[in-house]
């Protein structure tokens, strides 16, 4: 053991086959216990000061203590000059001695800190790639992106083991705000919360250069430099936040976001933890990606691409969980009276604009169910509210608006355009949907006879 001079420099070796660590120096040692060794009698006493020791892990530490300040005698015998310091891993917690030898007794203030050591750091990392792999093999459970951020968030604020606050910024590229989509410890109307990405904390701290994790141990140092914009923080309980770190977003090399953890301790964070979200935001980034990657895949697999309402998959499951819970509805099919005409006179282009015009129109009726192109110029409508006559009612009027403003075509005029409709209603005609299916249609083909004949008669 090679002993400490008094300028703070510690130099530990091997200790009874235990490898120790090289520090250049502790810092604030805090008074946490007291323990004294007399050297003659080889006995050992640690008084718990603040009450951090219990008796089975005392009676262990005091154990172990013998066996260091046994050896430390024996260096110190002969050219001791009094105060040293040591360091070593107890029960996967680091043990800081500052300890004071005198004739046969050594007097000494022991701190247990939870700082992140070598082996807790490799518990974090681990803890980190277990929860990533998790988090991507199940990506595609979620169908809320909200729900996936939550999940990042909770699992990020565990692993950084700092505070009980934190949040998931997301950046809207139509207004150029950041929001916050997702927060833990913080009350409600922080959502309402709408700022630019050069206004935040972090832009300001890392001035102007916000690319990977930041750190801010004291953010009222920011806020008493009275940059604009830059506000005190609370948590839900009314505690001011003094720390942060953040780590940006980016996905496919645009700004994305940020995930933040908030502490209302002062300087709270280490360079660890900086590593640990740098890894985490690519990470997360990657995940983010997948996530949309997969609920495009899934929107394309129940919504028709080309006017954006919902497909026949979408509208089977709804109607067979009404079914099932023996819910009554209306089906309503609806088909263009002369789509076919628009065509033939312009071509299908425009009649593809046509299509797109109406399903916006189809988007604005109160429907249980949202609108569903069926195929060609066919659709579908759901109701659940009304009685038959209501349906009715909103038919005509969304069928009046269609021959009285028609169908917005770019670089045409409005074209003017009718539809007819079937309606039948569950259980009444029908107790599956293949059946109340058939009916709609049965009734919507007699509607559309009936309006061709009318319209050769009109000619």
């Amino acid at each position: 053991m090679k002993k400490q001079t008094r300028n703070g420099n510690i130099l530990i070796s091997k200790i009874w086959g235990e490898d120790m660590i090289e520090l250049s120096k502790i810092l604030e040692i805090e008074e946490m216990a007291v323990f004294i060794y007399d050297r003659t009698n080889n006995d050992i006493t640690v008084k718990n000061i603040k009450k951090i020791i219990n008796n089975d892990f005392k009676k262990e530490l005091e154990e172990k203590l013998k066996i260091i300040l046994k050896d430390k005698f024996f260096i110190c015998e002969n050219n001791c000059e009094g105060e040293y310091f040591d360091v070593f891993y107890f029960h996967e917690e680091l043990i800081k001695i500052k300890w004071e030898i005198e004739d046969n007794t050594a007097i000494g203030t022991l701190r247990i800190d939870n700082i992140y050591n070598e082996k807790k750091e490799i518990i974090k990392i681990n803890e980190t790639k277990d929860f990533l792999l998790e988090i991507s093999q199940k990506v595609v459970e979620y169908d809320d992106i909200n729900e996936l951020l939550e999940k990042i968030l909770i699992n990020v604020m565990d692993i950084i083991e700092i505070s009980k606050s934190g949040s998931i910024l997301i950046l809207d590229e139509e207004t150029g705000f950041m929001t916050p989509q997702v927060i833990i410890g913080f009350d409600d109307k922080t959502k309402e919360v709408k700022i630019k990405p050069e206004e935040t904390y972090h832009f300001v701290a890392s001035k102007g250069n916000y690319e990977s994790t930041v750190i801010i141990q004291d953010l009222l140092s920011i806020v008493n430099n009275k940059h604009k914009h830059i506000n005190e923080i609370y948590t839900d309980k009314g505690e001011l936040i003094r720390s942060n770190i953040s780590a940006p977003l980016f996905i496919e090399g645009k700004r994305y976001g940020a995930i933040n953890i908030d502490s209302t301790k002062l300087a709270p964070f280490s360079e660890f933890h900086k590593v640990i979200m740098n890894y985490l935001a690519k990470e997360v980034e990657l995940i983010i990606e997948r996530f949309k990657m997969i609920d495009e895949i899934k929107y394309l697999s129940t919504h028709d691409f080309l006017t954006g309402l919902g497909n026949r998959n979408i509208l089977y499951k709804y109607l067979n969980k009404k079914i099932d819970a023996k819910e009554p509805f209306y089906l309503v099919q609806i088909d263009l009276n002369n789509f076919k005409e628009i065509n033939d006179t312009y071509g299908h282009l425009v009649g593809d604009e046509a299509l797109k015009s109406f399903a916006d129109k189809l988007k604005k009726s109160e429907t249980s169910c949202e609108a569903v192109r069926l195929g060609g110029d066919e659709f579908a409508l759901v109701f659940e509210e009304k009685n038959k006559t209501q349906v009715e009612k909103e038919l005509k009027t969304l069928h009046n608006i269609c021959k009285k403003e028609g169908l917005n075509i770019k670089n045409h005029r409005n074209l003017s355009c009718g539809f007819s409709w079937g309606i039948a209603k569950y259980p009444e005609d029908g107790d599956d949907i293949e059946s109340v299916y058939s009916k709609s249609d049965k009734v919507l083909y007699n509607t559309k006879r009936k309006t061709l004949r009318r319209r050769k008669t009109d000619s």
